[in-house]
């Protein structure tokens, strides 16, 4: 019986997940639409390929951030979880300090 509850538990977590990870990376390329479209427009072609190279660089460094938040979280609960506020607060500004 408490496999299935923890089971239910774990979908419905994921399932929070879900949405907010398909609503996030929506409104990420719907920015850089914007900004493709703003750039090609208003200030050229020139201006329009130096995005293209920082685009990659800046979804690669963007996405490491939002890797290590998710990662973090479950730390800082297993730290808040247990009693221990000093850890938990330690891993939150590691994570913090490393996403900048």
């Amino acid at each position: 019986m408490r496999d299935k509850a923890e089971g239910r538990i774990i979908y419905k977590l994921f399932r929070g997940s879900m949405r907010v990870m398909i609503l996030a990376f929506g409104m990420a390329t719907l920015s850089m639409l914007i900004d493709g479209i703003i750039v090609g427009r208003y200030l050229g072609s020139v201006s329009m390929a130096a995005l293209g190279v920082c685009l990659p660089i800046f979804l690669m460094v963007s996405s490491l951030g939002g890797a290590l938040s998710e990662g973090a979280q479950p730390v800082c609960n297993k730290f808040m979880a247990a009693g221990k506020t000093k850890e938990a607060n330690s891993s939150f500004c590691l994570a913090s300090f490393l996403q900048i």
